[in-house]
């Protein structure tokens, strides 16, 4: 089941939602169906990375990030 982020049109709020297939969504705030689908990111910053210090570190090869914006440590 993947979690997809929403902005209700109704009412502007945004939020996260687990969906199983075929469900229909609805607004956790005014219950409206309006809702606009929202390209979603997945991405490890360095808080996350400090945060777990028994992953492993990868350096880049200089094409996925650029220094001091991921938890790549460059």
């Amino acid at each position: 089941m993947p979690i997809f982020e929403y902005v209700c049109a109704d009412c502007q709020k945004s939020f996260e939602k687990l969906v199983e297939r075929n469900e229909s969504v609805r607004c956790p705030s005014c219950e409206g169906e309006h809702l606009e689908k929202q390209f979603s990111r997945f991405g490890m910053g360095a808080t996350t990375a400090s945060a777990y210090p028994s992953l492993p570190q990868y350096k880049s090869s200089g094409g996925c990030c650029n220094p001091g914006n991921c938890g790549c440590k460059n």
